[in-house]
């Protein structure tokens, strides 16, 4: 009996599926002559369909040879559930098989994970029904790709892996990663509706990543996510180091966990200054950690962590809270005008916890909602929807003003602006780190701060670091300036100090330091 199941578990066939009754086995072969058959093994009777042929079972054992016939119903069975969700079972038993045929590790194969990175919005927006025609011109098209010797198989409703057979080397396998890669810049049209999807693949190499199917997966599927950082239609092959990369970040997760309660997460604040006095009018929330075991972690390593895992809400409601409560002190020491930004995350507004966690810091601390600003990324207006219009919408209506953080990285319409009845506008560092007397830059910032001006939208340039920056930014009339060269973030106490002797204008020596600060 031993023996039977050691053979079973060598030879078992893919996508074996039963009408009526219980199978045990059916095993399929190839004799020295090249003839294929199959056995069952089998307490059965009715019908049997597998991924090789149809055939009827009886109780007992029951050999058969399969004609063309049988093989070109096999071929059409497997090639049909090539694409289907849920064909782990037939990569599975490929990879077994061409592994055991070398084990010696001469012929070389490559894995690739492949992602169409925005599929399920788009069957969020056309249906499901549509957003299914539209997968499968997608995935005609990555074939069209291949050879009929690679395998592809989809292994999730966005994810598919194919297997590309006598892989010649990265420069070979870098020319199919590109063609695939290419199918992206076309549109896909469906139902007069025009579909733009983006594609990250990551590549594993047999044997030199591993001699065995879930290292080989795991590594591709490392790579993959890789890539996806990299931004739309990129790939990346498994690297060493990037393993180091995702042990580091699950300490992280794990450290995280924790991390409220105990006591190792800290707000400071970054104030804005009033360009033309150098006065502090207003200030940002952001967030420390200092972890016992990792030490400091800095905001854009554990954020997206934090986004990850979902404790981004908790993360955040308790820097709500912390913020407006130092606020609500601030006040009571005399400077009554002094408002606050707080960052929020697109996963708070799309999980519906924006509102029940400011609701929640507001009746903690007792702060009006008019002192609190909320910036939101330019990137979240470009992919709202119906939910996250209500919810900014909402929040308009109790007091709270809307910020569009890192202006002029998205790509979106400017009608938000209007939509949304946005307060301010935040020009991204990039733009202020290049700007110069009359260069392209500077004429850009220029245009966005009179268009602000004419919608009576408040504007500030963030990343400030030199004077001749803010030379710049004054003559083009920019409200607010935030950045190093006036002040670093900084603790409560510190902050009640500066606003006391108000030290902080053009005319003193600025908090200058060369490295950027890192928001929440």
């Amino acid at each position: 009996m031993k023996k039977i199941l050691n053979l079973l578990r060598s030879a078992l066939i893919p996508g074996a599926a039963l009408l009526m009754g219980i199978v045990l086995a059916s095993i399929f072969f190839k004799n020295y002559s090249g003839q294929y058959f199959y056995r069952t093994f089998t307490q059965i009777i009715l019908i049997h369909i597998t991924g090789f042929a149809i055939f009827t079972l009886f109780s007992g054992r029951h050999k058969k040879y399969l004609d063309k016939t049988d093989i070109r119903i096999w071929n059409m069975f497997s090639n049909r559930s090539r694409t289907d969700p849920g064909s782990h079972f037939h990569l599975d038993t490929y990879l077994e098989k061409l592994l055991s045929e070398n084990t010696e590790g001469k012929k070389k194969f490559s894995l690739f994970y492949i992602r169409i990175n925005n599929l399920k919005k788009i069957k969020k927006t056309l249906g499901h029904e549509q957003g299914n025609i539209v997968l499968k011109e997608i995935i005609g098209r990555l074939e069209r790709q291949l050879r009929e010797i690679d395998l592809v198989i989809r292994v999730s409703d966005d994810e598919l892996i194919a297997v590309i057979l006598n892989s010649g080397g990265e420069q070979s396998m870098s020319f199919v990663a590109k063609r695939i890669l290419m199918t992206a810049n076309t549109s896909v049209f469906s139902d007069n509706f025009k579909v733009d999807f983006s594609i990250s693949i990551g590549i594993s190499n047999f044997p030199e990543d591993g001699n065995n199917k879930y290292d080989l997966i795991k590594k591709a599927d490392i790579a993959m996510y890789h890539a996806l950082g990299n931004g739309p239609n990129s790939y990346s092959y498994f690297k060493e180091e990037f393993n180091k990369v995702i042990q580091h970040n699950f300490l992280v997760e794990q450290q995280l966990l924790g991390a409220i309660e105990k006591n190792e997460l800290s707000v400071v604040f970054q104030p804005k200054v009033n360009s033309g006095d150098g006065r502090i009018e207003s200030i940002e929330a952001l967030v420390r950690w200092n972890n016992c075991e990792l030490g400091y972690v800095s905001p854009s390593h554990f954020i997206p962590v934090a986004e990850k895992t979902g404790l981004i809400h908790s993360i955040s409601e308790w820097i709500y809270i912390e913020a407006f409560e130092q606020l609500v002190h601030i006040h009571k020491q005399g400077f009554h005008k002094l408002t606050l930004s707080v960052n929020v995350s697109p996963a708070q507004i799309s999980e519906n916890t924006l509102e029940k966690s400011l609701q929640r810091a507001i009746s903690l601390s007792g702060l009006d909602p008019s002192f609190v600003e909320l910036e939101i990324t330019e990137g979240m207006l470009l992919h709202s929807n119906e939910n996250t219009e209500t919810t900014l919408i909402n929040l308009k209506n109790r007091g709270y003003g809307i910020a569009i953080d890192d202006f002029g990285t998205g790509y979106s319409s400017l009608s938000y602006l209007v939509d949304f009845n946005i307060d301010t506008l935040k020009i991204d560092r990039s733009f202020i780190s290049k700007i110069l007397p009359d260069n392209d830059t500077s004429e850009i910032v220029k245009a966005i701060i009179n268009m602000a001006g004419s919608l009576d939208i408040q504007t500030i340039a963030e990343g400030v670091e030199c004077l001749s920056q803010l030379e710049i930014l004054k003559k083009l009339n920019c409200d607010l300036i935030q950045g190093y060269y006036f002040h670093k973030p900084m603790k409560n106490i510190e902050l009640l100090y500066k606003l006391k002797r108000q030290e902080i204008s053009i005319l003193t020596k600025p908090d200058f330091e060369t490295s950027s600060s890192v928001e929440l």
